[in-house]
């Protein structure tokens, strides 16, 4: 039977559910309080066959869909056979979701954990924790975001989504990013004072963002950059984060808007440092070479170089290669210098610890700058030693009239924190 107990009483029951799994892991969920948790554990133990109630008026059809081969199709089918269910069809759905031959974490899952947390959503939580098929990041912070929709009071009350390692009785970044999304979808009232209450550094930040984010989506990019020249009814450092958060989504889609906005943003009494580097990482995901060109027309200082670094990092990270080849391809610039760094650690670790050693070596006497050419030689030899010692030692003795003594010594001395990543990269911790 569909339990119906109101949402205010279900968030209390589910989050005794999520409570005895957090104390004891190998207990079922029918081993909580069965005053308030129904005989039937979230994850449910009869077979389809059992659960399919007469109220479905076509329980096969979606047992159909859930087979069909095309997945933009079977996805589109689930979804209008959910949104056409009732909720005391729950059971029967839940039972055909158990039987169906999807890995766990698909996106049928998604959508049924949404739909269950329209009318039950602590429990649709719930269940996406225990249940095989949901036990998975993206269905539960599906379950999570619609719990914040449907009622995000009860969801923080919860605390379902509280970081337990957290000295600071912080969020875990997934939740928070699903509780502030479902709740600005929902727009009820106390986002706002939500945000504003926040006492963890890091969650402020994330919180601000997401909620950006969400006010780009459903108002759109110029709208939002000019509803932040008002009173959002943010504290001045929050109002901050908000507008920088904006800027960081919007110079996805528009880079030359989010770029252009830094100046008004100044004219308006706006601290910008970090805008500069926000804006480039996201504006290199799309066009680094639009990005970099940008950032050279900046005053040089601190905030030019760091965004440098964001972009130059960002375009390695998606495209190593192409970066790599471009740098080639600048000569004796010294402005480039930090990217070839950034290039030629990341290949150590790409590869773990297993490159060509002799082409870092290479790519380390291009950098210009004679202070930061000696310290990247230093540590490609000291990782190069420390992955391949009779190697290392060969090109050392071969080109020793290129080193001095000091340098020398020091290739043979990896630190204990380089020491534990290079364990980290070779797998062994």
């Amino acid at each position: 039977m569909l339990v119906t107990t109101k949402t205010t009483n279900t968030g209390h029951r589910a989050w005794q559910i999520v409570a005895c799994a957090h104390l004891a892991l190998g207990l079922t969920l029918a081993g909580c309080n069965q005053s308030t948790v129904p005989e039937e554990s979230p994850s449910g133990t009869e077979s389809a066959s059992n659960t399919i109630e007469p109220a479905l008026a076509d329980p096969g059809s979606l047992t159909e869909a859930l087979l069909i081969a095309d997945p933009l199709e079977r996805i589109e089918r689930v979804a209008r056979i959910l949104r056409a269910a009732s909720p005391d069809e729950l059971p029967g759905i839940k039972g055909i979701f158990e039987q169906a031959p999807h890995d766990h974490g698909d996106v049928e899952y998604v959508l049924f954990i949404n739909w269950w947390s329209k009318f039950d959503p602590a429990m649709a939580y719930a269940y996406s924790l225990f249940e095989l098929r949901t036990d998975y990041p993206r269905t539960v912070v599906a379950a999570a975001r619609g719990w914040a929709r449907t009622d995000p009071q009860d969801a923080i009350e919860s605390g379902a989504f509280l970081d337990p390692f957290s000295p600071t009785k912080g969020y875990r970044i997934e939740m928070l990013d699903a509780l502030v999304a479902g709740w600005f979808e929902s727009g009820k009232p106390g986002l706002e004072e939500f945000l504003e209450g926040l006492d963890d550094a890091g969650d402020i930040n994330r919180g601000m963002r997401t909620y950006a984010r969400m006010r780009v989506l459903r108002d759109g990019a110029k709208e939002t950059l000019e509803w932040t020249r008002g009173d959002t009814g943010f504290p001045a450092a929050q109002h901050r984060l908000l507008l920088a958060g904006a800027l960081t989504i919007i110079a996805f889609q528009d880079p030359k808007l989010a770029s252009e906005w830094i100046p008004i943003a100044e004219a308006d009494g706006i601290d910008t440092r970090t805008f500069a580097s926000r804006i480039a990482g996201s504006w290199a995901h799309r066009d680094p070479l639009g990005a970099i060109a940008w950032i050279e027309t900046l005053p040089p200082g601190d905030e030019r170089e760091k965004a440098l670094q964001r972009a130059g990092r960002r375009w390695n990270d998606d495209a190593p290669n192409e970066f790599a080849s471009w740098l080639e391809e600048q000569g004796d610039d010294a402005w480039v210098d930090g990217f070839r760094q950034t290039s030629i650690h990341s290949a150590v670790y790409r590869a773990k610890a297993e490159p060509d050693w002799s082409e870092l070596m290479r790519r380390a006497d291009q950098i210009v700058d004679d202070k930061k050419r000696a310290r990247q030689r230093v540590w490609v030899l000291q990782f190069w030693f420390a992955a391949q010692p009779a190697e290392a030692d060969a090109w050392i003795d071969a080109h020793r009239d290129e080193m001095t003594e000091r340098e020398i010594a020091s290739a043979h001395e990896l630190s204990m924190g380089d020491r534990r990543l290079l364990e980290k990269i070779l797998g062994k911790e």
